[in-house]
């Protein structure tokens, strides 16, 4: 047999083996491609939270979602959100969430709040207490239950996280039985939605006595330097010092750094921005406001106090 007859044969043969070979390959493939489609489909659930409803704080700057399925909204305190079950609702049953920014200016972490005097019975009949996070910031999730001298059973699922100088204490109610899986995931969903909008800005107020001298001003601000604080203003009856916008640890550092000088008579907690407006004034303890408000008094008596109010 020629040699010539032979390779013409095997070069066919080959093409055979190889058709075969890539086409058992392609089906493999398609195989495993249709394989894991069926697993991401099967597996995928989508985000129930993207039809509810937000609600927003800009004093507080938050945001967070709620199913109107389920709630509706009561109650219009700034800042705060108040949740009872929706008319139409048929899904759940005496059911209520509620969101409170709780001031801690005297408290530094969330275990010093629920420490506290104020707090320390409540928080200590938890019937369990876990570890959290909360809108990337650790805190506690507590399950609480009413004492046996209510009239009514009400459980409670809390969550508890501080940002700056603000307890956030967000909270399922359940009332009249126990709290069920289902209110835990819907907790934890409405938790998983919660979000910071922003960070507020907090000034310091400082009076000083005796009234600054030249040197005392060289002082001061090479201590305020490093703050990025280099030029510091001063009024007088009585000389203070303002310090506008500052985020809430540099506003805290500060205050450190001030309150070692020798000179100075009385210095502020750091306040919001925001809450300046809510500031009292006037009154027996002659509380004076910052500059760019005024003291409105709510009343025409001698001693009558009031509120700060922008100019």
């Amino acid at each position: 047999m020629d040699i010539h007859q032979i390779f013409p044969l095997g070069n066919r043969n080959s093409s055979k083996i190889l058709l075969i070979v890539t086409g058992s390959v392609a089906v493999f493939l398609l195989g495993i491609g249709a394989f894991f489609l069926y697993k991401l489909s099967s597996s995928y659930t989508p985000d129930q939270t993207i039809s509810w409803k937000i609600f927003k704080s800009t004093k507080f700057f938050y945001e967070i979602k709620y199913p109107d399925e389920y709630f509706q909204e009561t109650n219009s305190i700034e800042g705060q959100l108040y949740l009872i079950p929706n008319e139409d609702n048929n899904k759940i049953e005496n059911v209520g969430f509620t969101l409170i920014p709780i001031s801690a200016l005297s408290e530094k972490t969330v275990e010093e709040f629920m420490e506290s005097s104020t707090n320390k019975d409540l928080y200590q009949s938890a019937k369990k207490k876990t570890r959290m996070t909360i809108a990337g910031i650790s805190g506690y999730k507590l399950i609480i239950a009413s004492p046996p001298s209510y009239e009514r059973k009400i459980e409670k699922i809390m969550g508890l996280i501080k940002k700056d100088d603000i307890i956030f204490a967000l909270t399922l109610d359940v009332v009249d039985r126990e709290i069920t899986k289902e209110d835990e995931d819907l907790f934890e969903n409405i938790l998983r939605t919660f979000t910071f909008t922003g960070n507020p800005t907090y000034d310091l107020y400082v009076t000083y006595s005796p009234a600054i001298t030249a040197d005392n001003e060289r002082e001061v601000k090479r201590l305020l330097a490093p703050f990025g604080i280099l030029t510091v203003k001063y009024e007088t009856n009585p000389p203070y010092g303002l310090f506008k916008n500052l985020p809430y640890e540099k506003c805290l550092d500060l205050h450190e750094t001030i309150s070692k000088l020798s000179y100075v008579d009385h210095i502020r907690e750091c306040v919001r921005e925001e809450s300046k407006r809510e500031q009292l004034c006037g009154g027996i303890a002659g509380l004076d406001c910052p500059t760019g408000y005024s003291c409105k008094l709510e009343g025409d008596y001698p001693d009558a106090g009031g509120k700060c109010i922008a100019n």
